[in-house]
């Protein structure tokens, strides 16, 4: 049994086409969409691998994907200096976490 199809879970066309995309294929042994990593086979040549267990994957395969670092989150991977957009707009500074100090919940009266 395969994943399911795989639907962009982002809209990469309005994304920087500078920054980063990752390959994603479908893992026939893990049975889900998979972050893959770049290997040397016995020959010495590059090959795309599970980041899982390791199954060798095709770049080539109809279920490749070269996503950009959301979709990566999205699909619940940790990518580092990237936060999972939540489509809400947040407030910046202090008031909105980023300092690390707890505000006071100004919503609620005693």
């Amino acid at each position: 049994m395969s994943a399911t199809p795989y639907q962009p879970i982002s809209d990469a066309s309005d994304a920087n086409p500078d920054s980063p995309r990752f390959l994603v294929i479908d893992c026939p042994e893990c049975k889900k969409y998979v972050l893959t990593a770049t290997d040397l086979d016995e020959n010495g040549e590059f090959i795309d691998v599970c980041m899982h267990c390791e199954s060798v994957l095709s770049a080539d395969s109809p279920s490749a994907r070269w996503v950009h670092a959301q979709t990566v989150l999205e699909l619940g991977y940790f990518v580092d200096g990237i936060e999972l957009d939540s489509g809400e707009e947040k407030e910046s500074g202090c008031r909105g976490g980023s300092c690390g100090i707890r505000q006071p919940d100004n919503s609620v009266h005693g």
